[in-house]
């Protein structure tokens, strides 16, 4: 009797454990290992993906944008307010080559449309062609991500003129502005268990189509590390830094370097919901004759939160402060709600 107490004690405890798992947060959040890259085959390049046509997966994207300025002209005085509305439909492509190896391809079309300002309005749409190629490598605790990235951006470009008193006097300069991005490099991942160091690097190509804002052509090495603590299995937080020097092709905007460092904390309460934060300190450092000037504001800070609320339909709200590259200076400052 006791024998066979004990076998139904066994195999009750078996099915609750094989139905009821206990949690183990160290090995859920892994990025690598061989569980992680089993994973990885089935959906970590694949996930949103629902149209099949042959070997390729494909998925149709839209969104909207809509953003006010108070100075739609970039005019001194007087200004002109607005309000801009960004429609976008962008159908991406994921053609799998190996099992951890990808090809994926988008293409996007989308409006900028003025609503008081319509001479600025284009009479033909915009287009964002991109493409990546990433491959994924898995070394015992390190995974290794290579990517190449190309993308290709068309915005609406006016180009002001004004007369002697402030006045603005011409109306039709207005273009496309397209330019060309090309990001090659590579991520790592060392998942410690309680903590994941990255480190990544990137080679970008940026190349302006438009010959009179050629001269915001420039090559950059991108530098990024980060130090991630899993507090628990919906909390973690750390540091992390950015680094970057910029070259630029021609002489009218100065080569500079960019960095920042600063502590940063994620929670998701659910799979649905993530709300990260960080802010610490950045400068944008333009070398001169007598040495370093620095030409910022001395902190930057984000929150942000993404919500998917089903396999529809996701938003996101965010709000910073940071330093940006610039059209006519190297850098520019911004403060912005999204």
């Amino acid at each position: 009797i006791l024998r066979g107490l004990a076998r139904l004690l066994v195999v009750w405890a078996l099915w609750d454990w094989s139905i009821c798992p206990t949690p183990a947060p160290e090995a859920s959040d892994s990025l690598t290992g061989e569980k992680s890259a089993e994973a990885a085959k089935k959906q970590e390049l694949i996930q949103g993906y629902d149209l099949r046509w042959g070997p390729v997966s494909f998925q149709v994207l839209s969104s909207f944008h809509a953003e006010f300025t108070d100075n739609a002209l970039n005019a001194p005085g007087p200004r002109s307010s607005d309000e801009i509305l960004r429609p976008e439909v962008k159908l991406n492509s994921y053609w799998p080559i190996t099992d951890l190896n990808a090809l994926t391809l988008s293409m996007g079309v989308g409006y900028e449309y003025y609503v008081k300002n319509t001479q600025l309005n284009s009479a033909t749409p915009l287009i964002s062609p991109g493409s990546e190629v990433a491959l994924l490598l898995y070394v015992k605790n390190l995974r290794f991500r290579f990517h190449e990235a190309f993308s290709y951006v068309q915005t609406l470009y006016y180009g002001a003129a004004f007369s002697e008193a402030g006045q603005f006097i011409n109306l039709n300069n207005i273009g496309i502005f397209g330019r060309m991005d090309n990001l090659a490099g590579l991520t790592a991942d060392w998942d410690l268990g309680a903590l994941v160091l990255s480190l990544g690097y990137d080679h970008e190509n940026f190349i302006s189509t438009l010959s009179t804002l050629d001269y915001l052509s420039r090559t950059s090495e991108l530098f990024s590390m980060s130090a991630g603590f899993v507090v628990g299995p919906k909390f973690r937080s750390g540091l992390e830094t950015k680094a970057s020097w910029n070259a630029y092709e021609t002489e009218q905007l100065p080569d500079h370097w960019r960095a920042r460092v600063g502590p940063f904390a994620e929670i998701s309460p659910d799979s649905f919901v993530t709300v990260r934060a960080g802010g610490g300190y950045e400068a944008v450092l333009i070398p001169r004759t007598a040495g370093l000037e620095t030409d910022s504001t001395p902190y930057y800070g984000y929150a942000r939160m993404t919500h998917t609320v089903n396999d529809w339909a996701s938003y996101s709200l965010s709000v910073a402060h940071e330093n940006q590259f610039g059209w006519t200076t190297a850098n520019l400052q911004t403060t912005y709600v999204g």
